[in-house]
């Protein structure tokens, strides 16, 4: 209690804004009468976040400023099937699950709307900005089903003690679940290949893929197992002794919907506002990180992309 009072009162010099408090408040209440809203807090965590991002941007006014915001992916993962029920020729959500998470999707684009509001408010007075609102990739319906758990790693180095992996044979690498990634010393591949091998979910070994030798992305994220899903040496073993986890889906969903390439790219000067008759179609990501170099009349390397988005550059 005594470190949130304190923090009380620093976060509206950090710039929270009253609003934000009010919106803050109300979904801890609507959390108490539907105990499953709890899931919209992924989305406060980027609502909280860019309340300070705000403040410094219009304190110190860079040149160049990103803002990174996941809360939608999330959502879209999960809820694809409740907004957009008719994309899947089989549904085997009920349509209780539908009902409850039907507005989730639009939920989390109406606090991106409001981020979106404000940057265009700020560029509209800043007329030296431009708006570059981008998204590396967009999203498709997958499969519809109830998801009671998903195996995750819960503790790596657990996991690797059980496959007699000492410290110094690997190191964690980067990941979001279901994949988790380690890099393992030349000299251990070979065991570790074949410690991996005995352990086995519903009686498949793990998989994974080998890049440059030594890097292993392993492939987690089974769904539904039983208590005896999971086996050693043809033994089978509780998940925890070996730093796994069948993790339990609050949602009962989980991957309804995934990536696609294709994404957005919305750019918007306020020096240049008429309507565009013309869209750009399939453009390359990689051409954005040169265009904006160009912008700035920063050399390009020669490693990127030669061609360039004219919208951001001029």
């Amino acid at each position: 209690i005594k470190e949130a009072a304190a923090l009380g009162v620093k976060l509206p010099f950090m710039g929270l804004k009253t609003n934000t408090v009010k919106d803050v408040v109300s979904q801890l209440v609507d959390e108490r009468k539907s105990p499953w809203k709890a899931t919209r807090r992924r989305t406060y965590q980027s609502v909280l976040a860019f309340d300070l991002f705000f403040k410094l941007l219009k304190k110190h006014k860079p040149q160049f400023v990103t803002c990174f915001s996941n809360h939608a992916a999330s959502s879209l993962h999960r809820y694809w099937a409740a907004t957009f029920p008719n994309d899947y020729e089989v549904n085997e959500l009920s349509s209780e699950w539908l009902d409850t998470y039907k507005d989730e999707i639009d939920f989390v684009m109406h606090k991106f709307n409001n981020f979106l509001k404000r940057l265009v408010d700020f560029v509209n007075i800043n007329q030296d900005y431009k708006l570059l609102v981008t998204s590396s990739m967009g999203q498709k319906a997958t499969r519809a089903r109830i998801v009671h758990s998903e195996l995750s790693v819960k503790d790596m180095d657990l996991f690797m003690k059980s496959l007699n992996m000492p410290k110094e044979s690997y190191h964690v690498k980067p990941a979001m679940h279901p994949q988790y990634n380690v890099e393992i010393a030349e000299s251990y591949i070979e065991d570790f290949k074949v410690a991996l091998a005995q352990i086995t979910v519903d009686g498949r070994p793990i998989s994974y893929r080998q890049k440059s030798n030594t890097f292993f992305a392993l492939d987690m994220g089974h769904t539904n197992l039983n208590n005896e899903s999971i086996k050693s040496n043809g033994v089978v073993i509780n998940p925890n002794t070996i730093g796994l986890e069948n993790l339990k889906s609050d949602e009962e969903a989980s991957g309804t919907a995934y990536h696609i390439p294709e994404g957005s790219l919305f750019v918007y000067d306020p020096k240049n506002i008429p309507v565009k008759k013309e869209r750009l179609r399939n453009v390359d990501t990689r051409l954005i990180a040169p265009s904006i170099l160009e912008n700035f009349n920063i050399p390009v390397p020669d490693y990127m992309q030669k061609d360039r988005i004219s919208a951001i550059t001029h």
